[in-house]
């Protein structure tokens, strides 16, 4: 198996989470038309990025592999709290420096 790193901060930093309604029909649920509150990426977005993480069904609607998604995210918030602690640690340096003029 290959791993390839990917450029996480690029990446995340292109998503946009979005709130919207999902309207699951009779065909989704066999019931009742429902509306449903939610949150997530829009897939045609996502798919000029990252396109192993869109998926089309056979009525060519297209959604958003999550599973895919998640690794990345978790890789850019290593990736930043990494950055927050080298600039606490700047910042830390820069007050004993203060403190000793």
């Amino acid at each position: 198996m290959d791993l390839i790193t990917v450029s996480v901060r690029a990446t995340s930093c292109a998503l946009t989470g979005y709130s919207y309604d999902f309207i699951r029909t009779k065909s989704d649920t066999e019931k009742d038309t429902k509306i449903e509150s939610t949150y997530g990426l829009m897939a045609q977005g996502l798919e000029k990025i990252m396109p192993n993480a869109v998926q089309t069904n056979e009525n060519g609607v297209k959604f958003v592999n999550y599973s895919a998604v998640t690794p990345l995210l978790v890789e850019g918030l290593k990736e930043q709290q990494k950055r927050i602690e080298d600039l606490q640690q700047q910042i830390s340096e820069f007050k004993k420096i203060i403190e000793n003029k």
